[in-house]
């Protein structure tokens, strides 16, 4: 449709100018449900959709209301691409919430849909609470939708929106299948938790998970293994490459932060810098917590994140800049080059970037915030003595030397304490 393109098109005009800009891309207006003349004693309303099709809404003061927080917070959101929402409803639903509200016989009318249904409101389907908040300025319908999701257990979830997106990158995530691409898996990490998991034996948890790179070849050497994440798109495509394998693995999406899964394992094992999504001392001990009580009675927790670099750290300066080893070819665009512009925080210890995926025809098709925090070597024990767990080994690579100053992993093995 028109209209929805030249928000794409406005979009890529803002990011073509390379300003500083967060995207907030609201689903439909719950407000133009007012808008509608009665007839006959009855309101109509008639719109180009399937009556008993969900369809997302959200009020417009929501709207202003998660704009606010934005401004508020801008170091947090800079770079991000938002789609918000506040209740997913279908038309009929909304018509008999509308005539329960205000007495007035309502009726919706649909439209002729011209070419793809899809189309009648951009953005990807958000899942019930993301990025929502509650609804309500007092009028009729608008009114009794922010009922609706208050009695669903949804008032105004503005807090919580801006707790996660805090310490997850959501966004750069959203695109598994490009994921991939850039980051193929193999090698020596895969070796290592590969021979862990066969050491160990028993029943294998990864957390944060991704697309499945590591838990499905350890899955195929006969492990019951369990693949936690936060992203359904990561494990969607984790679960599509699974069954193209024909390998048995169960996926469930949650918050490695707080996590009852109802079991114990004999490894756990978190890798590729996933914990460093976890920018609060806090949050990083919670998780820690969480991981103790899924532990057996012998088991082992395995996480690996980066050493930090005090020159390298201080050398992320902003700029954009082509990632070589990042860059890849896909099979529907062609080569595709990705450029990173970083900047380090210090005080909060974490590097904030934005990711540019580019093709010579497509520039900028995808803009990704990515936030990394930094766990430097003597405060890491503490961190991990804190979540009632107590560091056996550290090993500085994959070969299992000895961790040292100049080693580019901290490798820990841990038990419960």
């Amino acid at each position: 449709m028109e209209h929805f393109e030249s928000k794409a098109a406005i979009e890529a005009y803002i990011r073509a100018l390379g300003l500083p800009a967060t995207i907030l891309r609201p689903v439909f207006f719950m407000d133009n449900l007012l808008h509608y003349a009665d007839a006959e004693g009855e309101r109509l309303v008639e719109l180009p959709v399937l009556p008993d099709r969900p369809m997302q809404l959200i009020a417009t003061d929501g709207i202003g209301r998660i704009a606010a927080h934005v401004i508020d917070h801008r170091d947090d959101y800079l770079g991000a691409e938002l789609e918000i929402a506040g209740d997913e409803l279908t038309f009929a639903e909304v018509a008999g919430i509308h005539e329960k509200v205000t007495a007035v016989p309502t009726r919706l009318v649909p439209l002729p849909i011209e070419g793809d249904e899809g189309r009648v409101r951009p953005g990807r389907r958000l899942n019930r609470g993301e990025a929502e908040v509650g609804a309500g300025d007092g009028k009729a319908v608008v009114a009794a939708v922010a009922h609706t999701l208050e009695s669903a257990g949804h008032p105004g979830q503005l807090g919580r929106v801006g707790r996660r997106r805090r310490f997850m990158s959501e966004v750069f995530y959203s695109h598994a299948r490009l994921y991939d691409l850039m980051f193929p898996g193999g090698g020596p990490a895969v070796d290592f938790y590969r021979a862990q998991a066969n050491r160990q034996g028993g029943r294998v948890l990864e957390i944060a998970c991704g697309t499945g790179n590591k838990l499905i070849p350890i899955a195929s050497d006969g492990h019951p293994c369990v693949g936690l994440d936060f992203s359904s798109d990561m494990l969607a495509e984790a679960q599509r490459k699974a069954d193209e394998r024909g390998v048995a693995v169960e996926w469930t999406q949650g918050d490695m932060r707080a996590f009852d899964l109802g079991r114990t394992f004999d490894f756990v094992f978190i890798t590729a810098n996933s914990l460093l999504h976890l920018h609060e001392a806090e949050d990083l001990v919670s998780c820690f917590r969480s991981v103790r009580r899924h532990l057996a009675p012998g088991a082992r927790f395995i996480f690996d994140v980066f050493n930090p670099n005090v020159r390298l750290l201080a050398g992320a300066d902003g700029v954009r800049r082509t990632r070589e080893s990042s860059s890849f070819t896909d099979p529907d665009r062609g080569n595709v080059s990705v450029d990173v512009a970083e900047t380090y925080d210090a005080a909060a210890q974490v590097t904030r970037g934005t990711w540019h995926l580019s093709t010579d025809s497509d520039p900028d098709f995808v803009v990704a915030p990515l936030e990394i925090r930094s766990i430097f070597p003597q405060e890491l024990p503490l961190l991990i003595s804190l979540g009632g767990l107590r560091l056996i080994e550290r090993f500085g690579d994959w070969s299992g030397r000895p961790f040292a100053m100049d080693t580019p992993l901290q490798l820990c093995i841990c038990e419960s304490a």
